[in-house]
């Protein structure tokens, strides 16, 4: 039985997709390059950070906001993998939403 369940299951293949933009890094770490409210059912199911689009998107494609709890952020845009990166007014990674440095 145990062997029949194995077979079912696959692994993710999102190693042949490349992002969108490549993943942020701070103080050595990797981040996501996806805002941390992008939310999707496949979301659930993976065991870390989503780094490439297929991370996220599954046979629906469907996501939302999680600040907001719709298909739109914040800022009126569409939530989705290819617009909910660094550079949106809403992005927040991670570590947190975004701050200006002092100067």
């Amino acid at each position: 039985m145990d062997a029949q369940r194995s077979s079912h299951m696959r692994e993710p293949q999102s190693a042949d997709v490349s992002p969108l933009t490549p993943p942020l890094e701070a103080n050595g770490l990797v981040l996501s390059p996806y805002c941390t409210n992008l939310r999707s059912k496949r979301l659930f199911f993976i065991s870390g950070p989503p780094m490439v689009e297929s991370d996220v998107v599954d046979a629906c494609a469907h996501c939302w906001c999680r600040h907001t709890m719709q298909v739109l952020g914040p800022d009126r845009g569409i939530a989705s993998p290819d617009r909910c990166q660094t550079g949106r007014a809403c992005f927040e990674s991670i570590l947190g939403p975004a701050t200006q440095t002092p100067t």
